[in-house]
């Protein structure tokens, strides 16, 4: 049963992505309209080079965020510092520590798998992601809400 419900979150997410509007794209018709404006998405790829890009600025609070790994056999694990902020949404495998403020992946994250998660605070959020072949000592970034 599990891998059937593996495959319908990769399905789910999969359509998600596509779906994404491209950064730049005007969508100002269904915000004028009384309509509901389209959820902020981004995504960074892990790449062997490191994060691209290495920062993203969301201009709109509760965007999310899409981690996805783009290495072609690393398994990567990821930590996100929240510090006091509040979160409200993640993949299943990202789990808050509270003690810390960090959401951190609990298992590795294998090549074209992702994590996902939402932003509802303005701030500056480091990244920090370990298990890239190319990087020893991780790579960093930050995702920051204006």
């Amino acid at each position: 049963m599990k891998p059937i419900s593996s495959l319908i979150l990769i399905l789910l997410a999969a359509g998600s992505l596509l779906s994404m509007p491209v950064r730049g794209e005007d969508h100002s018709e269904t915000s004028g309209s009384g309509g509901v404006e389209p959820a902020v998405k981004e995504i960074i790829k892990i790449t062997e080079s490191g994060l691209v890009p290495p920062s993203i600025t969301l201009r709109k609070r509760d965007g999310s965020v899409f981690f996805l790994n783009s290495t072609s056999d690393s398994l990567i694990t990821i930590s996100i510092d929240f510090g006091a902020r509040k979160t409200h949404c993640a993949s299943e495998n990202l789990k808050l520590d509270r003690a810390t403020g960090k959401i951190s992946s609990i298992r590795p994250i294998g090549p074209k798998d992702f994590a996902l998660t939402c932003f509802p605070d303005a701030g500056k959020y480091k990244v920090h992601v370990t298990g890239v072949r190319n990087a020893p000592h991780g790579v960093s970034g930050t995702v920051i809400i204006e």
